[in-house]
């Protein structure tokens, strides 16, 4: 009879080692899903801040070629008003003047 108690122990300690096991996958399982979830978060914040800084760059490349067209303006209106001038021509040096104060 001593070796059906000592069966039922060890089928006993096979059930909690079992459980334990499946606790463990389980555990596992989580720390998995939440080391997936964070590397997800990670790459779309990355993707985020990637796209932010293109469009950071595209402005100021925007910015920058504005600013040289309104200087190209500025110059190409102050040529025409001192041609205007020289000429004697007044609505033409009124046109001018109108430029430079639009692009200043």
């Amino acid at each position: 009879m001593y070796h059906h108690d000592l069966i039922r122990a060890l089928v006993a300690e096979v059930r909690s080692l079992r459980q334990e096991v499946d606790n463990l996958r389980q555990e596992v399982d989580s720390l998995n899903y939440s080391l997936d979830a964070q590397a997800e978060r990670e790459e779309r914040a990355a993707a985020r801040r990637s796209q932010e800084r293109r469009w950071a760059e595209q402005a100021l490349e925007d910015e920058r070629r504005t600013q040289q067209y309104h200087a190209d303006e500025r110059a190409r209106a102050l040529r025409d008003l001192e041609r205007a001038q020289l000429w004697g021509q007044d609505y033409n040096a009124q046109r001018a003047l109108e430029r430079l104060k639009r692009y200043s």
